[in-house]
């Protein structure tokens, strides 16, 4: 079904492959899954760490239904996705990673990787820096933690301020009920672990009132990359990318977004 399989010590890590499009791929977008040790009655209680299913863009033909008016609406962060969980059921002992590194696997742990800006770094180590600062307790070790790290190590195309870096709250999905977190309950918990959030826009729907909005936004991030709409009954999101930002990103290498 085109899903790629990181092999990384006790785990895998599931992705789908750049332009294939189905019904399973879509489920994994950085799926960390435990390698099993013997017969397993439940294949779903091997999954350590579930972030976001795939999600589109407006226009495109697999977009799920979002009724715009009746959705919240969230800055498009342009960085890297960092996915935390716990997989021994300890909030002092996180662990992390993003769609293709596993911060506990010592191979990832070590690789120097080359930015945007061509400067070379050790990935998974400056993103441990942030995730020691947030505050976990035991209330949070059935979730996995959704975060875009935003630094000048994983620039992309949008450029954001030394004071801006941080790790910002995307989502919170319980591996229990596979149930997520609410835009508001994301608030709440974002300012419990001393998280950052993505800005929150007041929906507008009409095409010339996002287009303003573009602007907007760009004022304190140039060359912003658009907004998230999420249905605030079905919990479906697209994305709504600012034109400018898809031609700028489409001159880059791709490589280096799929972390």
């Amino acid at each position: 079904q085109r899903i790629f399989v990181g092999n990384k010590a006790n785990y895998w890590v599931l992705n789908y492959a750049q332009g294939a499009r189905n019904e399973f791929n879509g489920l994994v977008r950085g799926l960390v899954v435990l390698k099993p040790q013997g017969p397993i009655a439940d294949p779903l209680q091997l999954i350590r760490s579930f972030p976001f299913t795939r999600f589109f863009n407006q226009g495109e033909k697999e977009v799920a239904p979002v009724n715009m008016q009746n959705a919240e609406m969230l800055e498009k962060m342009d960085g890297t996705m960092v996915g935390v969980f716990f997989p021994h059921g300890d909030p002092s002992k996180p662990e992390f990673h993003t769609r293709k590194l596993v911060s506990s696997h010592p191979e990832d742990f070590k690789k120097i990787l080359t930015t945007f800006t061509g400067v070379k770094v050790p990935f998974l180590p400056k993103i441990k820096q942030f995730v020691d600062t947030l505050i976990f307790t035991q209330q949070d070790v059935n979730y996995t933690y959704v975060f875009e790290f935003i630094h000048e190590v994983s620039k992309v195309v949008s450029k954001y301020a030394p004071e801006q870096y941080g790790l910002y709250l995307l989502g919170a999905r319980n591996l229990e009920t596979h149930r997520e977190l609410s835009e508001d309950e994301l608030d709440k918990t974002a300012l419990r672990l001393r998280a950052k959030r993505p800005r929150r826009f007041d929906a507008v729907a009409d095409k010339e009132d996002i287009e303003k909005m573009f602007d907007v936004a760009a004022a304190n991030v140039p060359d912003f990359e658009g907004f998230i709409f999420r249905d605030k009954t079905t919990g479906h999101r697209m994305k709504v990318k600012d034109p400018r930002y898809v031609e700028k990103h489409h001159k880059l290498d791709n490589s280096y977004t799929t972390l």
